[in-house]
């Protein structure tokens, strides 16, 4: 394989954006969390590239740069990436090798320089690179998912879910629960009701939930309006029982967002109904498989407070992957500070000073 190759890192505004999800298509690293439709709802998003003497692209990696802190934001940042770098099928395995190390090697000098202090390789990502990890990073984590098989006729499907899955999908099914599956901005209509049930349920789960995975009316039709994403919601007696964000990346379906009215789910089993119908949509539209969007990698147990979505994502009979991710510290002494400053930025006074800074802002 030649050396002469050309590694850049430009802004996601000055990508060519046609010949980057050509490029995807090409390349089985690839998923929705690759595409611009996907990077284009984040702000300091870059990609690197790799290109050969011909100028054709040989290899790439989107990502972003957070502010860890936004009072010392430009010496604490923090970069975020949905993939590992992603390669052209072409290429045998040396040469994918050789690609994604020279363009993680590249990458981590750039962030060095640009005060970075972590970087990390999500969960979302769909690889199988750990031995690059561990020969880079000195270590590599592991994520995971379940996946159902949509080459499989519609008896066969249903088949595969659990006893008890089956049983509330057709609960559901007698009581007269309706599923809406609506495609990028046809499905502004109903982000009303999502948004509905998402404030319902971080209410409800303020303990237990991140809020990396509470979105904003406002972000949700920017992802819709990117293309391949769907809004699914599930209906008894006109009253929104359950809704999730749903996207699509050649033959993938992927799970993306979910939440629920708790009680009224209880209620009609109307959450188990809406899988059901959009792993069926899915097959409708030729996918291939559908990705239940990740499970913790080690098994839970009854009095995790987890357990619940991950028994009902175990329900639906999909096969268990795992995948490899990482998080990478560049900066060890300022990864240590930012966990103690992190409990003065909730200080009222240090509220108040950061406020009168930035105009009225809040941290």
């Amino acid at each position: 394989m030649s050396n002469d190759l050309s590694i850049n890192i430009s802004h996601i505004n000055k990508l060519d954006e046609n010949e980057w999800n050509d490029f995807l298509f090409k390349s089985s690293d690839s998923t929705f969390f690759c595409t611009t439709g996907w990077w284009k709802t984040y702000q300091d998003v870059y990609i690197l590239q790799i290109r050969n003497e011909q100028q054709q692209l040989m290899a790439g990696v989107p990502f972003r740069i957070l502010s860890v802190l936004p009072l010392l934001k430009r010496f604490f940042k923090s970069a975020w990436l949905d993939s590992s770098v992603v390669v052209s099928d072409e290429y045998d395995e040396k040469v994918r090798y050789h690609l994604k190390k020279a363009a993680f090697d590249y990458l981590l000098a750039y962030l060095k320089k640009r005060s970075v202090i972590n970087m990390t390789i999500s969960p979302k990502t769909r690889s199988h690179d750990g031995e690059l990890f561990k020969e880079i990073f000195g270590n590599v984590d592991k994520c995971a998912t379940f996946v159902v098989d949509l080459s499989l006729d519609e008896q066969a499907i249903f088949k595969s879910f659990s006893k008890g899955r089956k049983s509330a999908i057709k609960k559901a099914q007698k009581m007269g629960v309706e599923v809406k599956i609506l495609e990028g901005a046809s499905g502004f209509s109903l982000l009303s009701d999502y948004c509905y049930l998402e404030n319902k349920l971080f209410d409800n789960k303020q303990n237990s939930y991140s809020n990396i995975y509470f979105k904003s009316e406002a972000y949700l039709k920017k992802l819709l309006s990117s293309g391949n994403t769907y809004v699914a919601m599930a209906y008894y007696e006109d009253k929104p029982v359950a809704g999730s964000i749903i996207v699509a990346h050649y033959k993938s379906l992927y799970y993306y967002l979910g939440a629920s009215d708790i009680e009224l789910n209880r209620l009609t089993n109307g959450a188990s109904l809406l899988k059901y119908e959009s792993i069926l949509y899915g097959k409708k539209k030729g996918c291939q498989e559908f990705d239940l969007g990740g499970i913790p990698f080690v098994e839970l147990d009854a009095s995790d407070s987890l357990y619940g979505v991950y028994k009902f994502k175990k329900d639906f009979g999909g096969e268990r992957q795992e995948f490899d991710c990482n998080n990478y510290t560049i900066h060890p002494r300022r990864y240590k500070l930012i966990w103690r400053l992190r409990k003065f930025e909730s200080n009222p006074l240090a509220q108040k000073v950061y406020r009168l800074l930035t105009g009225g802002k809040v941290i």
